[in-house]
């Protein structure tokens, strides 16, 4: 390492320990809590038999069983879920009217309860969600009926949202994930029809860029990432619910089909576990829509760890639910 590239990392860290009101502002990524292994699943909202809910549970790994946490203060449906610097956070998405939202709520697990914070810009019902470099990122999502392209940023030391640029499609009811230092739009409903479409965002450039497309086009599908790969699951088409899965490769641009004997699901949540028994790294696939369109409340788990991405059963939530966000902590 040169000289200066220490220079810069001392002069970095004295104006953070010792100038704090310049934290706002130089928000570099060597100042930017680690989370630690995901080790809780949050399950938020969602719908069960066609009521929005507002009741959230948890999967607790210690005792193998899910567990139910304070409602949020509005039900939700289609909203977005991330954990940022120890907060459980709710955007936007779907009320019991049908209406779009605007609001977004954090959860304290120290205090136990949900409290308002500044809602979003614009309402985005059926939006994505995900977490760079210590700011939430909302995309998409619907309002009135129509697509939306527009991007929003959350800093939770202002409790500020701005806008990015906004996405080269219109998008609601697809996935977002971060990867590398970018975010990758996947999929989703443009208004007319099912899209395989993906795009990703630059924050250096503050600019979208398409990539490869899927090999099917799906909405309502789940998508994580791990060991620098996006992986998508289930969804819909016009063909009807989906039972593959994709996985991207950044390096190659390219998407393969890993998958295609899962057990069909759409509106699912899904997450990555690290750390788990024998170090398995577990891909749960969570409630939504069954094949005959049933709301289930059942838990799948695929192991990422080996090439034959072997399933097995886990523990089934409190509630059947479809449309659920879904974070890990």
């Amino acid at each position: 390492m040169s000289s200066a590239t220490c220079r810069q990392f001392v002069l970095e860290a004295i104006d953070y320990h010792l100038i704090p009101e310049r934290r706002t502002k130089n928000r570099i990524p060597r100042a930017i809590p680690r989370d630690r292994l995901s080790r809780l699943l949050y399950v938020v909202g969602g719908e069960e038999n066609r009521k929005v809910l507002n009741n959230v549970e948890y999967f607790d790994f210690n005792e193998k069983r899910w567990r139910v946490i304070a409602p949020m203060i509005i039900p939700r449906k289609y909203a977005g879920s991330a954990i940022l610097d120890g907060q459980l956070y709710a955007v936007g998405g779907i009320n019991r009217e049908y209406s779009d939202l605007v609001t977004v709520e954090s959860y304290n697990p120290c205090a136990g309860q949900w409290t308002s914070v500044t809602s979003l810009n614009k309402c985005k019902g059926a939006l994505a969600l995900s977490v760079l470099e210590g700011w939430l990122y909302a995309a998409g999502g619907s309002h009135n009926g129509s697509a939306l392209k527009s991007v929003e940023r959350y800093d939770p030391i202002k409790n500020e949202w701005t806008q990015v640029a906004n996405m080269r499609l219109p998008r609601s009811h697809f996935g977002m994930a971060s990867l590398q230092g970018r975010l990758f739009a996947v999929g989703g409903y443009c208004g007319i029809s099912e899209i395989e479409h993906v795009e990703c965002y630059d924050p250096m450039t503050n600019k979208w860029s398409d990539m490869s497309s899927m090999n099917k086009s799906r909405m309502n599908h789940a998508v994580v990432t791990f060991s620098d790969r996006i992986y998508v699951i289930g969804g819909s088409n016009s063909v009807g619910i989906l039972d593959s899965i994709e996985k991207y490769n950044p390096d190659l641009n390219l998407w393969l089909i890993i998958r295609n004997t899962m057990d069909p699901r759409s509106g699912a949540g899904a997450a990555v576990v690290l750390g788990g028994e024998e170090g398995a790294q577990e891909l749960f696939i969570i409630g939504g829509h069954d094949n005959h369109n049933r709301d289930t409340n059942s838990v799948k788990k695929l192991n990422l760890k080996f090439a034959d991405y072997s399933t097995a059963s886990a523990p089934c939530m409190n509630h059947p639910r479809v449309y659920a966000a879904v974070a890990c902590a």
